[in-house]
């Protein structure tokens, strides 16, 4: 019985996603069989694009958004729990093997949220986030515009993050609350080891 339903969720993925392609033809692409939740769903809108590779596992509810120039790459093996996001405005590579608790969220832009007017039209930065072969990236991680992410790496869950991490690193998260004014020019560059 356990064999039956496993070929059957596969049939039902297979369906899916053939649907999705069929929709965004020259958007979307798909290599071989993989296990995909019908409750999570992949935008593509403007110039967006997404691969994704073999025995890819993607649990319910997670969204998948590539919009104007966005690029997203999931590779061979990649598994998402229930509940991840991301969100494309330029790359996101997700390498082999790596693996993602529930309610991950990956943003490679950040809107321009200091300027009303440019906030308002919904203006933002971006840059590619690029994580490697074999991650852990824990529950309710998030992981923001630039991030690179060497091989075989553990993100704690929580776990804000910016920057770039080495091969084999373990990325945690203190709990250390800090507040500044939003409006003060440069407070980013101020306080840089809380955005790290």
């Amino acid at each position: 019985m356990y064999y039956l339903c496993a070929a059957i969720n596969r049939i039902k993925t297979l369906i899916y996603l053939i649907i999705i392609k069929a929709c965004n033809f020259s958007k979307f692409k798909f290599n071989g069989i993989s296990v995909i939740s019908i409750s999570s769903i992949f935008k593509i809108s403007g110039n967006g694009y997404i691969s994704l590779g073999k025995n890819i596992g993607i649990r319910r509810w997670c969204e998948i958004s590539a919009s104007e120039y966005g690029k997203i790459n999931i590779s061979d093996r990649v598994f998402m729990n229930n509940g991840c996001m991301l969100v494309a405005h330029s790359k996101i590579d997700i390498g082999e093997g790596t693996r993602m608790g529930p309610y991950v969220m990956i943003f490679d832009h950040d809107y321009i949220y200091n300027d009303t007017d440019r906030f308002e039209k919904g203006e933002h930065t971006t840059a590619p986030i690029i994580i490697g072969k074999n991650c852990w990236i824990g529950a309710g991680a998030i992981i923001l515009k630039g991030s690179k992410i060497g091989n075989n790496c553990t993100v704690g869950a929580g776990a804000v993050i910016k920057g770039t991490y080495a091969d084999n690193s373990l990325v945690i998260q203190k709990g250390n609350i800090q507040i500044h004014n939003i409006g003060e020019k440069n407070c980013y560059e101020k306080n840089t080891t809380y955005f790290r």
